[in-house]
């Protein structure tokens, strides 16, 4: 008997949800060995943030490519999962955060256009209310 053993990375390089372009697209901090960042309160928010973002996405693909068929099963829409936890890190850093003001700007305004507004029905849930609509409509 074999065992079979996943190994997965957490890098801005696999992260590509928010912004395509890995660490030069997102992290300042990238000089002097990815610890250039530690001169600057700017800098080091804007990674730290970041950090969390890629983290966040990094370990719901690695959690989800574990169990692929419950998944799929489940009904779970990962990609505005994603966006929910997203825009929580963002609410919940929004007040530690005070040098990169632009960057939650920036942020906000990328996950609109990838994920549409905040708490906007999915196509998945706009499908299932357009069948329960039909559905009702025939019972009446």
């Amino acid at each position: 008997m074999s065992t079979r053993c996943r190994v997965d990375r957490i890098s801005p390089e696999d992260a590509r949800s928010i912004r395509e372009g890995g660490a030069p697209a997102t992290l300042m901090g990238r000089d002097l060995g990815y610890f250039a960042a530690f001169f600057s309160r700017r800098a080091r928010e804007n990674d730290y943030l970041w950090g969390r973002l890629h983290a966040a996405e990094r370990l719901v693909d690695i959690v989800t490519s574990s169990a692929p068929v419950a998944i799929k099963k489940s009904g779970i829409d990962l990609v505005q999962l994603k966006a929910r936890l997203f825009r929580s890190i963002l609410k919940t850093e929004k007040q530690h955060l005070d040098h990169v003001p632009e960057l939650f700007a920036d942020l906000e305004r990328e996950l609109k256009i990838r994920f549409g507004e905040e708490g906007a029905p999915t196509a998945e849930a706009a499908s299932e209310e357009d069948e329960g609509g039909k559905a009702m409509s025939q019972d009446a």
